[in-house]
């Protein structure tokens, strides 16, 4: 066995939740495996040290003693290894440069886990797989102020336990449906009994099956009401968050839980989820979690709303072939293998050089693209809607917030194009098709991609909508609506009539959608 000792200084207790123990202790078993010690160093005793079970622990402060500052930490810490050869791997949110550069005085190897896109460390090896950094031109090149240090960044370097094969298969026609609820060791489950109350009466009503599983963690609250669920229904199972539920997650239909590192389970799996974003480190990019297969995310706040989350999830599962191929067509797909990379790296003194050249793909000029819109615009689709240029037109000036927005895409029966002149986004173009007394009536409109758009290229989308739309059979007649006081007005240049108020066309589309005093109402044959 090598005299080398691999020293973690961790804080991960009841209250922080579990997840830095769990990754450094995959760490050190992998570690343990080439024949290394690995000695894990935390505050005092906590109710998650059976985590770290089968390695030495030892405590940095005494009963009545606590972390106050870096510097008291890191010279408590030097005491605790001076007469180890060691390599020091550190995961603690309270740690940075300062620490770090106390400790290199040692002349020891730092290994820094960092969830943070803005702390400044001094360190030899540097680990964040967060999603934000799957291009490392992305972090912020003041964070690392030493030289040659090796930079591991992205959901390549994801620290995974998966010991079962990725799902690629397609969801059987039954109709039991698995959904997992996880809010991490130490997340609260407040409102979940709410959650899970509406969602069996939403499978009730509908004749449907579903099995519901909670993972209960170590240090969880709020659970007692869901384990009260669980005895009066056999369906509702509660799984044991201390032992190793990855067999059980692989089966999961759909994941419903805190962003933590769950992500990359479930995008290694596969599974569809609904993520909740509680702590600031678990903030992504909507864009990046997209590219590893997830696009339903929302603020903790959002919990507070536990009829439409159950909605959301039900329409989920109603449209679970649709959306698992969603999830399926990620573009970064991530592997059981950074676990094997990052202690590969460690132990290499080998300089690591992951930048890529981002490949643009140029349009040629004057080239004008119409694109159905699919899933994968879900969010984006929001952000352009939510622009104050469509706001100040549309209905309602406020902001349309994500839980509403999923749960109008998934129910929607509108048809929207998004158009691209130059290689510059410029429009969505939609129409939504309605029927009444054997005729068919089709809704119309458009918002801008941008603040600013040229007036020649809103006409052209719109003329190209037009003709389109004249090509789609069966459509009796078109409506389009107009604020009153928006100066772009090209309803003259496109056919487009004012509707008579008194007019059964007005009465047909007053019936079927709201109607506003502070609006124009057209149609076009």
């Amino acid at each position: 066995m090598s005299n080398l000792t691999f020293c973690f200084r961790i804080n991960s207790n009841e209250n922080l939740g579990i997840g830095h123990a769990k990754r450094c202790t995959r760490i050190a078993y992998k570690l343990k495996k080439y024949g290394y010690q690995s000695i894990f160093f935390t505050d005092n005793k906590s109710a998650i040290d059976f985590f770290l079970k089968d390695f030495e622990i030892d405590y940095i402060y005494g009963k009545n003693s606590k972390f106050t500052s870096q510097k008291n930490d890191a010279e408590k810490f030097l005491q605790k290894i001076k007469l180890l050869n060691p390599i020091v791997i550190s995961d603690d949110y309270r740690l940075d440069i300062d620490w770090e550069k106390i400790i290199s005085k040692k002349k020891v190897k730092i290994v820094v886990l960092d969830d943070s896109e803005n702390k400044k460390h001094f360190c030899d090896v540097y680990i964040n797989y967060k999603p934000n950094l799957i291009n490392q031109s992305k972090l912020n090149s003041n964070i690392n102020k030493k030289k040659k240090t090796k930079l591991l960044l992205g959901p390549k370097y994801a620290i995974i336990d998966c010991k079962h094969a990725s799902s690629l298969k397609i969801k059987k026609s039954q109709n039991l449906f698995k959904v997992c609820f996880y809010m991490g060791g130490g997340g609260n489950f407040k409102f979940f009994d709410k959650i899970i109350l509406n969602l069996i009466s939403l499978f009730s009503i509908n004749k449907e099956k579903i099995q519901i599983n909670i993972v209960q963690g170590p240090a969880c609250k709020n659970i007692h009401k869901i384990i009260i669920l669980s005895k009066k229904y056999k369906f509702i199972k509660i799984i044991d968050g201390k032992k190793n539920f990855d067999e059980k997650i692989s089966k999961m239909d759909l994941f419903v839980g805190s962003a933590g590192n769950i992500i990359y389970e479930t995008s290694y799996y596969n599974i569809p989820s609904i993520f909740f974003e509680m702590t600031n480190n678990q903030n992504n990019y909507l864009s990046n979690m997209e590219k590893i297969g997830h696009y339903f995310v929302l603020n903790k706040s959002e919990l507070k709303n536990y009829l439409k989350i159950s909605k959301l999830i039900f329409l989920i599962l109603k449209n679970y072939k649709r959306i698992l191929k969603l999830v399926k067509n990620k573009k970064v797909l991530v592997d059981n293998s950074g676990l094997d990379r990052i202690v590969n790296n460690i132990l290499s003194n080998k300089k690591v050089s992951d930048k890529k050249k981002d490949i643009i793909h140029k349009l040629k000029k004057g080239k004008f693209i119409s694109k159905r819109v699919k899933d994968d615009e879900i969010n984006r689709y929001l952000d352009t809607r939510n622009l104050y240029i469509n706001r100040k037109v549309s209905f309602s000036q406020k902001k349309i917030n994500r839980i509403d927005h999923y749960i109008w895409w998934l129910i929607s029966k509108r048809v929207t194009h998004l158009i691209t002149i130059d290689n510059k986004k410029i429009m969505y173009l939609y129409d939504e098709t309605f029927k009444i007394n054997l005729k068919n009536y089709s809704l119309q409109g458009w918002f801008s991609t941008q603040n600013k758009f040229g007036i020649k290229e809103v006409l052209l989308a719109l003329n190209w909508h037009k003709k389109y739309m004249e090509k789609k059979q069966n459509i009796d007649l078109s409506f389009g609506v107009i604020k009153k006081n928006n100066l772009i007005n090209f309803s003259k240049y496109l056919n487009w009539v004012p509707i008579d108020k008194n007019s059964e066309e007005f009465q047909i589309l007053k019936k079927n959608y709201h109607v506003n005093e502070k609006f124009n109402y057209y149609k076009r044959n």
